[in-house]
């Protein structure tokens, strides 16, 4: 079975990673690239959490979108557990310790492909970097300090493995998903605000209609 892949593209602006997210979904459209997981951060200054994508084939998963939800929910659940936390999966795509959201996911459609977005709480237990509140809990709060990125992310991976029965392996992001983020940053016509993203031929050129380079 091909393995996931498992891209760490660090911290970067907002922006960028919003493009990043749509480039991994038209070339997997495209079926230029395959099953991925991509771990990125904000600045501070937006959010102070471990982020993640999963860009998959949708019928690979679950087919439906509230099975695939409850699969990455129960995935990244798992993983938590891993660091002896009582977290369990809940309705609405949430993972709650002590029925206080540690994680949380939103999964959509493009075709053939799934696109799952999530966070982990890690150092602050708000989105935007406020006290923790009576709904939320950081792993910070939890453990006492704040675990390293790649400690939280390879029980992730472990956790997703063990419920979606995939392999994972680590890898570069690659030229082609990197070259098509910078162009939807890059795009002067506002297609980026506006949602309507270029989109990639299998043959891995822009298909008609979709913003010049």
């Amino acid at each position: 079975m091909t393995p996931i892949r498992v891209i760490d593209t660090g911290r970067k602006p907002a922006h960028w990673n919003v493009a990043m997210t749509a480039a991994l979904r038209e070339l997997h459209r495209a079926g230029r690239i395959p099953d991925s997981v991509r771990f990125h951060r904000f600045p501070p200054s937006v959010y102070r959490h471990l982020c993640w994508d999963i860009v998959a084939e949708r019928d690979a998963l679950a087919g439906r979108l509230g099975q695939i939800g409850e699969l990455i929910g129960r995935g990244i659940a798992n993983g938590l557990a891993r660091m002896g936390l009582p977290a369990r999966f809940q309705p609405r795509d949430q993972v709650v310790i002590g029925g206080r959201k540690i994680a949380a996911s939103r999964c959509s459609f493009e075709g053939p492909t799934v696109v799952c977005h999530g966070h982990v709480l890690t150092g602050a237990a708000d989105v935007h970097g406020r006290p923790a509140t009576g709904e939320a809990v950081s792993l910070r709060a939890l453990l006492g300090r704040i675990p390293a990125d790649e400690e939280v992310q390879g029980l992730l991976i472990a956790g997703l493995s063990h419920v979606l029965r995939r392999p994972f392996a680590n890898v570069a992001l690659g030229d082609e998903e990197a070259e098509l983020a910078e162009r939807i940053c890059n795009d002067a016509t506002g297609a980026l605000a506006i949602g309507a993203l270029p989109h990639v031929s299998d043959g891995g050129h822009p298909a008609a209609g979709s913003v010049a380079p």
